[in-house]
């Protein structure tokens, strides 16, 4: 069961850049990887700046919730990102959790991505996996109804 808080939550202006960074990606043949991340911090820090690629696109949400959308970059790639933010943010005595998901040419669209981001999300939270929990492309074509 996918949550959707993170969707139901995102203002307008936020999920127009989310849609239009995906959107790009699939104009330009590239991937894209979404982070949905969870993190007990004060309302004073700033999540990451420096440490994203260029052409990242960061959204806070709330105060726990961010997600950071990865033009460019494959679930590998987009998950030792995800790790090494994770560690950063450990090392700083703050509790994080993080859910990676990718768009591939068949799925640009932001709700079904998102919310598998979220859903891998949960099962981090959930302490089953690990702080950073992927989901892959045969995870999203289960939700389209695809092959």
């Amino acid at each position: 069961m996918v949550h959707a808080v993170f969707m139901e939550q995102l203002l307008p202006p936020d999920r127009d850049r989310l849609v239009e960074c995906l959107r790009a990606a699939a104009r330009e043949g590239r991937p894209c990887c979404l982070i949905a991340a969870r993190l007990d911090w004060g309302a004073s820090q700033t999540p990451w700046g420096r440490e994203l690629p260029p052409g990242a696109v960061q959204i806070r949400i709330g105060r726990h919730r961010l997600v950071v959308a990865l033009p460019g970059h494959r679930i590998d790639k987009a998950c030792a990102l995800a790790e090494r933010l994770a560690r950063l943010q450990q090392a700083r005595g703050v509790t994080v959790h993080m859910g990676v998901a990718e768009a591939l040419s068949r799925c640009f669209e932001l709700e079904p991505l998102l919310g598998r981001a979220e859903e891998a999300l949960r099962l981090a939270t959930e302490g089953r996996v690990g702080s950073v929990v992927s989901m892959n492309w045969a995870d999203v074509s289960q939700d389209l109804g695809t092959p």
